[in-house]
């Protein structure tokens, strides 16, 4: 059949490919065939995806896959008049079995209707031989009656009919001459009865051989044609071979130009492997190169960027220092920048930086050169200095000073108190200052010890026209900073409690003064009273160690470590020092021996007193009695510092707490 014959041409010419299958030969004419074709080229993964965008020009795959679309179009178009032509010969052979079928039923009708007629025939003559024969008998009937009528005489009487006897002989005669006619006659007739009859039976018979020959010619034209689409099925199965041979050619080309495509890639990464390896040899040879022949500049790099670092320090505290507006043609915001881009150290006179060749040392040249002539402009040689007081009871409780037993003042007192030091967070005007003693001070006992009570007193100071240092309005008693000056700073710094009583308390208490907030100073030669806040760091500044050529030589030696006793990320942490009272002697000069605050303005947004308890008086059973006995006094007789709380005491704490603060001006012009 068709179907065996496609088959084995398509497992002939791709016998690795999926199974054809067979084809129904008993389909309804109409219906699809399905077919596993051999190759498709949907079955190549070659599709890019959409975003990749349209290619300028297509590749070689590409035209051999649009061959190989239109070679599956062709099959398919092949098979499709090839099943086309099956419907047909089926048609044809179903219209040949009907047409057969109708025609065989005609002649068996038209043999079933001559053979009844026959029959007929044969009865209708048998009839009318019967019929004719009774109407002789009928005939001759008559006749005799009528001869045997004349027999007897007509004459009555004596007289004698003798004519009788002749009379009927006569009449026997004629009905015996009728007799012999009408049987003549009546097989004449029976004959020619018979012969009408036959006629008839032969038209018949004609009839149905001109039936048998046209039926018989129909059948001859639908086997001719049958024949003819017999003959045609060669050509179409042809045209389905070379169909599916142009379809392997198209899908052989394509496996073709992807073998080249592939090949092309196997030589690209041949060719890839072959220049990565010689760029790793090459890179290798130029990293140990690298390694071998610049560690002495990767050396000079690391001291340089630690001179450069150190300088860049040096110009922050110049720009510190003078807080030069902007426009100011000696402010250090250039030269700042400049440092950071210069790549040299340049010249130097020994330890001094020389101008005129550039670098770290130009910049530094022309920071010191401003500095010395701005210094006695702005009055850095003639500092005026002065020692001043401020009461934390009056000046920023505005408490009274009428007596030392005073419920408001402790009340002010017990506002500050905190329960523990480690976990006290401060904020303040929407800034979070954090955790200030774990952040700004050196702690005096572990956090193992347990919780550390205190007095911690925040402020803020301020230097403005009609305002205490505390920032309140000036008042009787209040001290003030004269804002004429663009800067007033700390040389040293020191607290004293007033009304201390020393038998309950240690003689030695120590505290904390520390700014967590950032300095402020007026601009110099601004007649506006412009000021500028300075977020200051206190941080430790490494000692350059002198460097040798054996530094240089040792390959273990990193001149960001071992160049200098430290690292620049080391915060410096305030140590608490001693207050003093009014109890026993004392002088001035000992009172103001804090220097750490030394260079700090005494304009900051935030400042920070604490007063630990445990440096006022140690009572394991209560931790707090040291900031209880400071703010209430001494316990009353019959109770210890662990009963007495803050009720049974004798009501004399501390009368004030100053600040007291040794500093020095600078006008500004």
């Amino acid at each position: 059949g068709v179907a065996p014959q496609l088959k084995e041409f398509v497992t002939h010419y791709f016998p690795n490919d999926a199974s054809l299958g067979s084809i129904p030969m008993t389909a309804t004419p109409g219906t699809p065939v399905m077919l596993s074709l051999p190759v498709r080229a949907s079955g190549y993964a070659l599709v890019a995806p959409g975003d990749w965008g349209r290619r300028r020009s297509p590749g070689e795959i590409q035209a051999a896959l649009q061959a190989l679309i239109q070679a599956e179009w062709g099959l398919r178009m092949a098979l499709y008049e090839y099943t086309g032509m099956e419907g047909d010969y089926k048609i044809l052979l179903r219209k040949f079995e009907m047409k057969s079928g109708i025609a065989a039923e005609k002649l068996r009708l038209s043999a079933y209707n001559q053979e009844q007629q026959l029959v007929a025939n044969r009865n209708a003559t048998d009839l009318y031989t019967a019929s004719a024969s009774l109407a002789l008998l009928r005939n001759t009937a008559i006749l005799i009656f009528d001869a045997l009528h004349e027999a007897p005489p007509k004459v009555l009487g004596v007289a004698n009919d003798t004519m009788g006897g002749v009379r009927a002989m006569l009449k026997g005669i004629k009905a015996a001459a009728d007799l012999a006619f009408g049987i003549a006659i009546t097989g004449l007739d029976v004959s020619r009865y018979k012969v009408e009859l036959n006629a008839g039976e032969v038209q018949m018979e004609m009839d149905r051989l001109q039936m048998t020959e046209d039926a018989k010619s129909e059948v001859v034209d639908l086997l001719v044609e049958l024949q003819q689409l017999m003959w045609s099925e060669g050509s179409k199965l042809n045209t389905v071979i070379a169909a599916v041979e142009e379809m392997r050619a198209a899908s052989d080309r394509v496996r073709t130009v992807m073998q080249a495509g592939l090949a092309i890639m196997a030589q690209r990464t041949v060719f890839n492997q072959r220049v990565a390896s010689t760029t790793t040899q090459m890179r290798y040879e130029d990293y140990t190169f690298r390694v071998t022949h610049t560690e002495a500049l990767r050396k000079y790099q690391s001291s340089f960027d630690l001179a450069a670092r150190s300088a860049y320090l040096a110009g922050k505290a110049y720009a510190y220092e003078l807080n030069l507006p902007d426009n100011h043609p000696a402010n250090a915001t250039p030269l700042l920048a400049e440092m950071l881009r210069t790549r040299t150290l340049g010249e130097w006179d020994g330890v001094s930086p020389v101008v005129g060749q550039g670098g770290i040392a130009e910049q530094l040249a022309i920071l010191k050169t401003n500095f010395d002539t701005l210094k006695g402009q702005l009055g850095f040689n003639n500092p005026a200095t002065e020692v001043n007081s401020f009461s934390v009871r009056a000046e920023l409780g505005r408490t009274g000073l009428s007596s030392r037993v005073n419920a408001d003042w402790r009340t002010k007192l017990e506002t500050w108190r905190v329960p523990d030091l480690w976990n006290f967070q401060y904020q303040n005007s929407g800034v979070n200052y954090g955790y200030v003693f774990r952040r700004y001070c050196r702690p005096f006992a572990p956090e193992s010890a347990g919780a550390q009570p205190a007095l911690v007193i925040p402020f803020s100071s301020d230097i403005a026209p009609g305002k205490n240092w505390f920032g309140l309005n000036l008042a009787g008693g209040d001290s003030a900073f004269n804002a004429s000056n663009f800067s007033t700073k700390i040389r040293s710094a020191g607290v004293r409690l007033d009304g201390y009583n020393n038998t309950a308390m240690s003689q030695t208490p120590q505290v904390y003064f520390v700014p967590a907030g950032a300095d402020r100073m007026f601009l110099p030669n601004s007649g506006t009273l412009a000021d500028r806040s300075w977020n200051v760091v206190d941080q430790r500044i490494p000692v350059p160690f002198p460097i040798s050529p054996s530094n240089l030589s040792d390959p273990d030696w990193q001149p960001y470590s071992g160049s200098a006793n430290g690292f620049f990320e080391e915060i410096r942490k305030f140590s608490s020092f001693r207050a003093y009272h009014d109890a026993g002697g004392y002088s001035p000069a000992e009172m103001l021996s804090a220097g750490r605050l030394a260079g700090r303005s005494v304009w900051n947004t935030q400042w920070v007193l604490i007063i630990p308890s445990v440096a006022l008086l140690n009572e394991p059973a209560n931790p707090s009695a040291g900031i209880d006995t400071l703010i209430y006094g001494a316990p009353l007789p019959g109770f210890t510092h662990a009963t007495a709380g803050t009720v049974n005491r004798d009501m004399l704490g501390v009368r004030d707490i100053r600040i007291l603060l040794q500093t020095y001006s600078i006008s500004g012009n």
